[in-house]
């Protein structure tokens, strides 16, 4: 008996580790002088948007990082893709115990990337994180803005 014990939890374990190992997926960065470079990307299937990612260079075994200061864009196969973008964001909670009082946004600057959505003459974009959802939109080329939809408290 305890030896099929012994097997389940080496066999759970042996399963659990399988899951934890990181793989690099073909993809492509764009750095801030414009430059496309082929590479490997650690796929994390983000589900927040990213401050920063990892990469490999032609299969070397040498990790980089790559960050908002130094990739305009990067994408991992056709599956996702993100652009660095300078925005005005309404960081307003959707919390009802912390409500703004005020009904217009609360815009501040902040670079960041942008998960695309839809690319075209209208591009679709958002940005998420923990209990933090924003959606932006371009038109024809012309700077990215947010879709505003905000809640707030009416004192009455």
């Amino acid at each position: 008996m305890r030896f099929f014990l012994a097997a389940i939890f080496l066999l759970i374990f042996l399963s659990q580790s399988a899951f934890a190992q990181v793989s690099f997926d073909p993809g492509y960065i764009i750095d801030v002088q414009g430059t496309r470079k082929e590479c490997l990307i650690e796929n994390k299937e983000w589900l927040y948007n990213p401050t920063q990612f990892k990469y490999k260079l032609n299969n070397s075994e040498t990790v980089i990082a790559g960050d908002l200061s130094t990739v305009k864009e990067f994408g991992v196969g056709t599956e996702q893709k993100f652009i660095r973008a300078k925005v005005e964001i309404d960081r307003s909670s959707d919390d009802l115990r912390d409500l703004s009082t005020s009904r217009n946004p609360e815009f501040s600057t902040e670079t960041i990337f942008l998960k695309v959505l839809i690319e075209g003459e209208v591009s679709l974009y958002s940005y998420t994180e923990s209990n933090f959802k924003r959606f932006f939109y371009q038109l024809n080329n012309e700077s990215i803005n947010q879709l505003v939809h905000k809640q707030y408290y009416i004192s009455q």
